[in-house]
């Protein structure tokens, strides 16, 4: 026997977020997160008073069999009028129904108003909310500030739930290039151990197995393309149609309509999928819609030259080109079997190399280093590395640095015999206390491999300006 009853709070204005901020340790479970961003199945409550249904909150008392039973649910439908069914019957979501969130109390449940339609979810990612401190572990500011549901859900999943307050809150597009440069720095900076860093790989990979509940992969939009991509790509064809060899000219093109691709895709609730679905889905489209474009030839055993496919696989093809399609499937598995393998031979011998090769002492005193231009592309790989003045390349200088000529050290000027320092090799080696470092020259021969890999899934070639060979170029 399940008894209701008005309940009220007046602290609480907005029972929705209030709810969804309570109850957040619950979503580590794929059936509450079905729950609260899907309009699914979801047992009913009947028997509810006409005046109570609706209600910010509703009291409710049940006996031990059903207790238990409710105390397992996240959320549960209210009809506007009672159907012909059994309490805690399961429901398909209808328009005149309630979604009500359940939380346990002392010696009672509180149902706590979500949604008065059940066709949509609760929650929506991009419904936003002000986030307050106490609210999740790793925002302690003392000033409001304004969120939504799908930031505050993976702050949780990921920085929140394995690190506590050691990880700030990522009030922006989340990446995981971005949590992981985080975790480093935890890490480095002994802050956090194996035990939290597992628990940071266990949640990322459980989390975005499933990207299809929060990222709408399929729109009106995303079955068509924008009619000025035909347009433009035919007038491209023809003011180059004498230079259609030249690869800067083919990559120029298809730069152009992809930056109209993308034009069309922008703000459309698809976008987010896009954003975060890699090349290889925005190559899908270029090939379907801008056109099959620039691919590199597979008649030679270096597999050097290139192809230019004019047709898009959304206007069907050229005869004369069918071939190229073809190669360029063989291409991949045919590149993926062989580069892989040569990435996994020069591994193995780079190790023999460098498997005894360690840091063995502070500093060698070198005061050559490298000249090294530093620009925006290589910053980030330049962080935590020490200039010969002694100055430490950091969050705090980095920007100041972009665009001047600086000589840095280096493992390949350091003096120390035998081995090296740690201050030719980079401030992160001393704060991890990581003397071995015959892994990390792996970092050089896991590029080939992961080229080979990403060879099954794009094709896509690009072209980059030198204006400098020197910076290329060691001197003895």
């Amino acid at each position: 026997m399940i008894e209701f009853s008005e309940a009220t709070n007046e602290d609480i204005t907005k029972p929705k977020f209030y709810f969804f901020v309570e109850n957040i340790s619950t979503v580590l479970d794929k059936n509450v997160l079905i729950q609260w961003f899907t309009a699914c199945q979801r047992p009913t409550l009947i028997g509810i008073p006409d005046k109570l249904k609706g209600q910010p909150f509703i009291g409710m008392k049940a006996e031990e069999t059903e207790s238990a039973i409710l105390s397992r649910l996240s959320t549960v439908h209210v009809f506007h009028k009672d159907p012909e069914l059994e309490q805690l019957d399961l429901s398909d979501p209808k328009e005149n129904e309630y979604i009500y969130g359940v939380m346990k109390q002392d010696n009672y449940f509180l149902l706590m108003l979500l949604s008065d339609n059940a066709i949509n979810p609760p929650y929506w990612p991009s419904d936003e909310f002000m986030l307050e401190d106490g609210m999740i572990a790793n925002y302690t500011s003392t000033k409001p500030v304004r969120t939504d549901v799908g930031k505050f859900l993976v702050n949780y999943i990921v920085l929140a739930e394995p690190f506590g307050d050691k990880a700030p809150y990522i009030n922006d597009t989340i990446k995981a290039e971005k949590t992981d440069e985080i975790v480093a720095e935890l890490i480095t900076a002994n802050k956090i151990g194996r035990k939290e860093f597992n628990r940071y790989i266990n949640n990322a990979f459980w989390f975005a197995e499933d990207g299809t509940m929060f990222a709408v992969a399929l729109s009106e939009k995303t079955v068509g393309y924008d009619p000025k991509l035909t347009t433009r790509r035919k007038e491209l064809y023809e003011k180059y149609k004498d230079r259609m060899d030249d690869p800067t000219v083919l990559t120029a093109i298809e730069k152009e309509l992809a930056d109209i691709e993308n034009a069309y895709i922008k703000n459309d609730e698809s976008e987010p999928f896009f954003l975060g679905a890699g090349k290889k889905t925005r190559e899908a489209r270029k090939k379907f819609f801008c056109g099959f474009g620039v691919t590199r030839s597979f008649g030679n055993v270096d597999q050097s030259g290139l192809t230019f496919t004019k047709e898009t696989l959304e206007e069907g093809w050229n005869p004369y080109n069918y071939s190229n399609c073809c190669n360029e499937i063989r291409r991949g598995s045919y590149g993926r079997g062989l580069e892989t393998a040569k990435g996994g031979s020069e591994s193995k011998y780079i190790l023999r190399i460098f498997q005894e090769v360690k840091i063995i002492e502070d500093d060698c005193h070198d005061t050559r280093g490298m000249e090294i231009l530093i620009t925006k592309n290589n910053i980030k790989t330049l962080m935590s590395r020490y200039l010969v003045s002694g100055e430490i390349i950091d969050e705090s200088n980095a920007e100041s640095l972009i665009g001047k000529t600086v000589r840095i050290r280096s493992p390949m000027t350091c003096k120390t015999k035998g081995g090296y320092c740690f201050k030719c090799c980079g401030k992160t080696f001393k704060d991890a206390n990581q003397r071995a470092i015959g892994m990390q020259t792996l970092t050089v021969t896991s590029a080939f491999t992961s080229d080979a890999m990403k060879s099954m899934h794009t094709s896509q070639v690009n072209t980059k300006e030198l204006a400098d060979l020197n910076q290329y170029i060691v001197e003895e």
